[in-house]
């Protein structure tokens, strides 16, 4: 079996990439977003519940990241949510609300 040659390796980050993603902009121009996003979105609107999609729209973010920190968010038993059975057979439905 022969050994990987060095130039076979992964690119460097670009410069500036670290300090964007640092500062709250991701690589590329899009926002980074962390729970802490998604926690204070659900603060400012104690009694409404929100939907992934919902979120991630009014975060301006991607539904993945959100849908990712609302698992953790729910592991952790930090937010309250329902489930919803959809009507068209699709799956479940997450709802989230703050917990008080």
């Amino acid at each position: 079996m022969e050994s990987p040659s060095l130039t076979h390796r992964a690119p460097l980050c670009p410069a500036g990439a670290v300090d964007a993603a640092l500062s709250g902009i991701a690589f590329g121009g899009e926002r980074c977003m962390g729970q802490q996003d998604v926690c204070e979105l659900l603060e400012s609107r104690p009694r409404k519940w929100f939907t992934s999609r919902e979120i991630s729209r009014a975060i301006g973010v991607a539904q993945g990241p959100v849908a990712v920190s609302l698992k953790r968010l729910r592991d952790n038993n930090e937010v309250l949510f329902c489930i919803i059975r959809r009507r068209t057979g699709r799956g479940r439905e997450y709802n989230y609300r703050h917990k008080p």
